[in-house]
């Protein structure tokens, strides 16, 4: 005849800690299980949209949306950008750095784009 043996209930706490995360205990001594330390994934599309940048070592700013307008300033990306709307493949933007106001093509010019991880 052979006996069947339990395990130990520390045993079974300790494989419930490993899977759920760390334990704490309250004022009565219970243990309680605390969640894990990550963000909820839906953190991070609620989060306020990054700001415009260039992403050219530079680009002509134009009075007009055509590459035939005069060219009124140069952007570089250090420089701080408020985009006003987009028309026909053409962002109007104010450079905040210079204080010139034109058009850029909109090939150079768009918002950062924010990493999140799958959910």
């Amino acid at each position: 005849m052979t006996t069947r043996s339990r395990p130990a209930v520390g045993a079974v706490v300790v494989l419930v800690v490993a899977v759920l995360g760390t334990v704490a205990a309250d004022a009565a001594g219970a243990p309680r299980v605390a969640a894990p330390a990550t963000a909820p994934a839906w953190d991070c599309h609620h989060q306020p949209e990054l700001p415009y940048k260039l992403h050219a070592k530079s680009a002509r700013i134009f009075a007009k949306p055509t590459r035939k307008a005069p060219v009124v300033g140069v952007l570089y990306p250090r420089h701080r950008i408020k985009v006003h709307g987009h028309r026909r493949g053409w962002v109007r933007l104010t450079d905040r750095t210079t204080r010139v106001t034109g058009y850029v093509p909109d090939r150079y010019v768009h918002r950062d784009v924010r990493t999140c991880p799958a959910s």
